[in-house]
């Protein structure tokens, strides 16, 4: 099950940014948000299937909105994925807390 709360780190140009991302599956429609760099981010309704997510939305930056498409997977309670914006990838990883 996808649902719960992840703390993640997100590797940007800019370093490494921790934050939080909230997921929650309502057969198989993911909502939630991404907290990252001080700012909640709410992603468009993405799909989720088995261990597999994806989701887009846009990142509230110091210089501006990021659109990105992201795509990973929950094995028991590690996440992985990538955020893909036009700028390169960003590697996504955490672990559920909640």
């Amino acid at each position: 099950m996808m649902t719960g709360t992840y703390d993640v780190t997100l590797k940007t140009p800019m370093g490494v940014k921790k934050g939080q991302l909230i997921l929650k599956d309502e057969n198989g429609t993911l909502t939630g948000a991404m907290r990252v760099m001080g700012k909640e981010n709410p992603f468009t309704p993405g799909i989720c299937s088995g261990d597999r997510f994806s989701f887009s939305g846009a990142l509230k930056t110091a210089v501006g909105r990021v659109a990105y498409d992201c795509d990973g997977t929950v094995t028991g309670g590690e996440l992985t994925g990538v955020v893909k914006t036009k700028k390169g990838d960003l590697a996504l990883a955490g672990k559920r807390t909640a």
